[in-house]
């Protein structure tokens, strides 16, 4: 990005004779007064990264790719790296816990994952089924054009109307990879959508309900396939707002994949690239010093708490939720203004056979995903999960087969919820976690620029929560901050 500062000043030393005594002197020895930009070729910024999830690490991997050896970065986090990328080890086999699918057009992610040799599993989520609170209205099928048979018969042309949607702002959106290679970055998330597309960045304002019946697409569709899409992704139903919900309805489209060694992969692989140093511990204070520099106020199992100081920038890459991270900057006192509210979801992993007069057994072969319509239904949605790296997706039990399942909910189910669904079941374990935005009919704009030299990588989850928005938010952090340490800021904002 800023090789051409670079070249001319390695030019410039050439010519003067002065490359071989710099190796071993610095500017200032041998009294040369330099330009700003050149005084920081000779400085070795020093970063600290709050939260070794996705984000984290991809904005890691961003920033060694920008400064090269020109960084060091450390990289805090109280637990797994992976962050909301997690597994679950269920007698010996581990399973998909967090985020668990990844778009054929996710350009950062399918580069992550060919850059570090890593497999694709592409079994999730076909057939499906959709469940209205009383009965499967939908199945789908292992052939694609009986599915698409189905849903013309069941919305007529919605379903057409739907997919062309989804595909013209799926083409608006990929322009962020030719702008951010071209090293364009925002200092909101407004502003990175607008940079898009005008029309795309209306999304932001309304929700997909009225999103959806602007574009003449009848309720029927709306309630049923939509609403099962949104209960499974997010949580929440069609009154979020339409970008976030048009991003959670291409998470339902053929071709999904996932990381075969598990998706958690990706995060440790990025760490490992990055070279960036792991710090097993949670941030208490984020503290400015008299000359500018941050300092950390950090807590770790078993030690007293400390401090990390000299940093001249901080990145934080996890979400702002009340009662974690306090500030003590002068022009900054309060993180309030950036927090978000976060949805909790519970995932439970339970192997057993479905009840036979069940509505969701009607097609128990040939349905492995089932999505629910009602809001008020306990359940949001039931998978049947294969282990991670295995083939052999079925245990042998009393002589019958029991497939594992992963079921997602607003809380805990009971032994008696589970009961209604299940006619012999083992009970493994349920994880609950804060696992994105709870989201309304309009999105509040974010900045990625919390105060100088304070970036904030999760800002770009107001637009919408996934893998590959958090590598985005990454990126568009790591040029930020090159632009801001090179006093180069043609390209911010543009």
């Amino acid at each position: 990005m800023f090789k051409e500062n670079d070249d001319a000043w390695n030019a410039a030393l050439r010519g003067a004779g002065f490359i071989r005594s710099m190796a071993i002197a610095s500017p200032s020895k041998i009294g040369i007064t330099l330009p700003l930009y050149v005084k920081k070729i000779f400085c070795c910024l020093k970063i600290p990264v709050i939260g070794a999830g996705i984000g984290g690490t991809s904005c890691s991997y961003f920033l060694r790719q920008i400064f090269g050896d020109r960084i060091e970065i450390d990289i805090f986090d109280s637990g797994k790296v992976g962050g909301r990328l997690a597994t679950v080890e269920i007698e010996r086999r581990h399973y998909e816990s967090g985020g668990s699918v990844i778009h054929p057009q996710n350009e950062y992610m399918v580069h992550f994952q060919k850059e570090f040799g890593l497999g694709r599993s592409f079994a999730f989520g076909n057939p499906f089924g959709i469940f209205n609170g009383s009965q499967l209205i939908f199945t789908g099928s292992n052939s694609n054009l009986v599915t698409l048979s189905r849903l013309l018969l069941r919305y007529k042309l919605d379903s057409i109307r739907l997919q062309f949607l989804l595909g013209q702002c799926l083409e608006r959106f990929l322009k962020i990879y030719a702008m951010q290679k071209s090293n364009y970055c925002y200092t909101t998330v407004r502003k990175l959508v607008s940079a898009l597309d005008a029309d795309l960045a209306e999304n932001l304002n309304c929700s997909l309900r009225f999103a959806l019946t602007k574009c003449g697409i009848e309720n029927a569709i709306i309630d049923e396939l939509v609403q099962a899409a949104m209960l499974c992704n997010y949580g929440q139903s069609v009154d979020i707002h339409s970008f976030v919900g048009l991003v959670s309805l291409a998470g339902m489209q053929q071709n999904l994949w996932s990381v075969a060694e598990g998706n958690c992969t990706v995060a440790e692989k990025l760490l490992e690239t990055s070279k960036a140093t792991f710090h097993s511990c949670r941030i208490l204070e984020i503290t400015r010093q008299m000359n500018g520099s941050f300092s950390l106020h950090i807590a770790s199992d078993g030690a007293l708490n400390t401090w990390r100081d000299g940093y001249r920038s901080v990145v934080i890459a996890c979400p702002l939720i009340a009662g974690q991270i306090e500030l003590n900057l002068a022009n900054l006192p309060s993180l309030e203004p950036f927090r978000t509210a976060y949805h909790r979801t519970v995932a439970t992993f339970v192997s057993g056979i479905l009840r036979k007069h069940h509505p969701w057994s009607n097609r128990p072969d040939f349905v492995k995903t089932i999505l629910v319509s009602d809001v008020d239904f306990p359940i949001a949605s039931m998978v049947k999960v294969d282990p991670l790296g295995k083939d052999d997706r079925l245990e042998k039990k009393n002589g019958k087969n029991y497939d594992m399942y992963k079921l997602f909910s607003r809380d805990f189910l009971t032994m008696e919820q589970l009961n209604m669904v299940f006619e012999q079941f083992s009970y493994h374990t349920a994880v609950s976690w804060l696992a994105y935005p709870e989201y309304t009919g309009q999105s509040r704009d974010c900045s990625f620029i919390l105060t100088d030299g304070l970036y904030y990588v999760n800002a770009i989850e107001n637009a919408a929560s996934a893998m590959e928005m958090s590598c985005i938010g990454a990126k568009n952090v790591a040029l930020l901050l090159a632009c801001h340490w090179n006093g180069d800021l043609t390209k911010v904002d543009r």
